[in-house]
């Protein structure tokens, strides 16, 4: 006679247990909140205006000491070192030196309202214009400098390579939110 009652029971328990679970479920995406950043386009030439939007939605209220959005250009270079021994390896990464620099920062604060309140749901535009040419300027491990177009990119002589990276990169300066980036490509003109 206990089988049917305990039975009976557990038709009752694991139906509220379900419930509460989603219910849970529902509380913690909701205080989870979104923060991520759109691009109006795919890439931006210089002369263009370098556009976006920022969407964010909070579940609690955000302390943030500055709202910023910045665009960082690094330059990489890397150059195959010199055979020295025996059994070089072509894919190892000891066999290679790599150098980078900051070619360009440009800041700018968002739009919005802080301390970020609680239920906040938007989305925060911004535009600056795309970086020129002599605005971006690399110092090579050589002492020497490159500016704007006189910049190596690609193919080096004496197997290497070269690259200029632009990342956008949105930051809620004194909060626990993680920086969000965007890798954008970005032509000198």
């Amino acid at each position: 006679m206990i089988q049917p009652v305990l039975f009976a029971s557990l038709m009752v328990v694991i139906p509220v247990l379900l419930c509460l679970g989603v219910v849970v479920v529902i509380i913690i995406k909701a205080q989870k909140g979104k923060f991520e950043v759109k691009m109006t386009q795919p890439s931006f030439t210089t002369g263009e205006d370098v556009t976006g939007t920022v969407s964010l939605k909070t579940g609690s209220e955000i302390s943030a000491e500055r709202a910023v959005v910045m665009l960082v250009g690094m330059y990489e270079e890397r150059r195959r070192k010199a055979r020295s021994t025996v059994g070089y390896d072509d894919t190892a990464e000891e066999e290679w030196d790599s150098y980078t620099d900051e070619a360009f920062r440009h800041e700018e604060d968002l739009a919005v309202e802080l301390p970020i309140p609680k239920g906040f749901k938007g989305d925060i535009d911004f535009a600056f214009p795309a970086p020129r040419p002599e605005q971006v300027t690399v110092r090579t491990n050589v002492g020497g400098v490159l500016q704007g177009l006189d910049i190596r990119e690609g193919e080096l002589p004496g197997a290497g390579f070269a690259m200029l990276t632009w990342t956008l990169e949105v930051h809620l300066v004194g909060s626990d939110l993680e920086p969000v980036s965007k890798v954008v490509p970005i032509t000198l003109a």
